[in-house]
């Protein structure tokens, strides 16, 4: 059976890079312009931020016919699609963020949230391919 990657791991260490660069940047400009006005806009910008750079971890995500396969560093955890109760996907935000809902608990808990493989979708509201993938895979394990 093929493995179809779903995630795209990169885009997590990107945010976790421009979030470490984002706050010194930020501490700079602090020591430099003391302003009201800029700290609600780095709140607000902050909270974005730390958002798409820390809430989301690096997975590297395949599924195949039966099983979604999840590895985190070098380590392979392997769950049987038919555990996944729900899949939905953020199409709002770019990157979009899908959320995997399992039946029961998990290495990862109940839930698990990750970048498509096809991450870039600007001005894109439609689900991702990875999303699909995933829906069709799950759909196909309902039929049998």
């Amino acid at each position: 059976m093929e493995r179809k990657i779903v995630s795209s791991p990169g885009v997590a260490r990107f945010f976790k890079i421009f979030a470490i660069i984002w706050i010194v940047l930020s501490i700079v400009i602090f020591i430099a312009f003391f302003d009201i006005v800029m700290i609600m806009i780095w709140i607000i910008a902050s909270g974005i931020v730390f958002y798409f750079g820390f809430a989301i971890k690096g997975y590297k995500i395949e599924i195949d016919d039966n099983y979604l396969f999840i590895t985190e560093s070098g380590f392979e955890t392997i769950i049987p699609i038919t555990q996944i109760s729900e899949v939905k996907e953020v199409v709002w935000s770019n990157p979009h963020i899908i959320t995997i809902n399992f039946q029961g608990e998990t290495k990862y808990g109940k839930k698990l949230s990750f970048y498509p493989a096809n991450f870039f979708t600007v001005g894109s509201f439609r689900h991702s391919e990875s999303y699909n993938i995933i829906m069709s895979k799950i759909e196909d394990s309902d039929t049998r």
